[in-house]
Formats: C-alpha cells, sequence, structure tokens
C-alpha cells in the first residue's frame, strides 16, 4: 500500500473515508489542499468525529446504468484515531445497502443495520463521533459503528441534521496551508441603484 500521507499525519484533519471492495481497507480521500480528491491512505480502521454520512443518488443511479460498481457513499469527518483495532461490543452498527430487495426503491441513507429482522433501521445522518471498522480482522466488507445512545434517535427530516456542525469549508484541513479562511475571501460590490 502506498500512501501520499501518513497515518498519524492524518489525525485532526477532515477527510472523506469509504471502504474499499478491492482492498478491504478504509480509503481515506482528501477533501482539499494539494491532494483535493485523491486518496491519501488506506485504513485498517479510523475514528472520526463530527461525522455526517452522504450518499451520492446519480452515483447509485450511475452505478445501476452501467452495471458496475462506484464509490458513492461515503463518511466525512475529522479523523481523531486511526488503526486502533477498536472493541465494537457496545457499538451499533450502521450500513447503507446500494441493493436493496426491490431494484426500484433506492433508499439514499446509513441506517442502523437490523438484525435480521428485514425491517430497515433508522437512517443516520449525522452523528459526534463515528468508528468505521471490519467486524472481524479478515471480515471482507466493513461497517460503521456509533453509539447505542445515537441509534435510538428518532427519524429526522431530510435535510434536518441531528447534530450541528460547522460547513465543510471551515472545518476543511489542509497540509500545505492550513484551514481555509472563509471570512478572507473578497466580496463582490453590492448594487446601490438601478442600471442605466
Amino acid at each position: 500500500m502506498s500512501e501520499l500521507i501518513p497515518p498519524h499525519e492524518l489525525l485532526g484533519c477532515f477527510y472523506q473515508v469509504h471502504f474499499n471492495l478491492r482492498t478491504h481497507y478504509w480509503s481515506v480521500t482528501a477533501k482539499s489542499g494539494p491532494f483535493k480528491g485523491r486518496v491519501v491512505a488506506n485504513l485498517v480502521d479510523v475514528t472520526l468525529a463530527d461525522v455526517t454520512l452522504v450518499v451520492s443518488e446519480a452515483g447509485h443511479r450511475r452505478a445501476k446504468a452501467e452495471g458496475a460498481r462506484n464509490v458513492h457513499a461515503w463518511a466525512r469527518g475529522t479523523i481523531t484515531v486511526v488503526n486502533s483495532t477498536p472493541d465494537l461490543a457496545a457499538l451499533t452498527r450502521v450500513s447503507y445497502n446500494p441493493r436493496p430487495k426491490d431494484p426500484d426503491l433506492f433508499d439514499p441513507y446509513f441506517r442502523v443495520t437490523a438484525n435480521g429482522s428485514g425491517v430497515p433501521g433508522p437512517i443516520v445522518t449525522h452523528a459526534p463521533w463515528l468508528v468505521l471498522a471490519k467486524p472481524l480482522r479478515h471480515a471482507d466488507k466493513g461497517y460503521a459503528w456509533i453509539e447505542r445512545s445515537v441509534a435510538a434517535q428518532p427519524e429526522q427530516r431530510r435535510g434536518t441534521p441531528r447534530y450541528g456542525h460547522a460547513s465543510f469549508r471551515e472545518r476543511a484541513c489542509c497540509r500545505a496551508t492550513g484551514p481555509p479562511d472563509v471570512r478572507s475571501r473578497p466580496r463582490r460590490p453590492r448594487r446601490v441603484g438601478a442600471a442605466t
């Protein structure tokens, strides 16, 4: 595994993470800086803070139309711990199902995984922290894991975050330049009168 950024340098920075079904590792993608849009590390497990779980409906449609897998679901947040082999016993599993039983029904959410009941669990879109790990070291799939208290929260309407959070731009972390200052951007002048 070649890594652009060593794992210990990922700590405290904002990244996008997905599970790679070929390598069976968590792929970390930079959201800003010189490596923006590139996978910068592959990890056994990762813990994120201030997490947003995102599913791209357009990416799902493209995968369905082309008949090929693509990455269209991510966890976005600030990395706090890497490669720690966490204890998952007290946590609740969260997952996204890109191929529901009814192919015409697209569910663009991560949900608490039901224990074999066939009934989808509550939607999870935000969490104060989240662990991304495989249930067993040699498992083929990885899952998100959250506190049971977060999983027990009632469903929220789409667009209503369960937890308040700063914008992605405010939390972005760039190794080369540091976090961007959104207040220093030049503003367009206001139009005072009507154009003649």
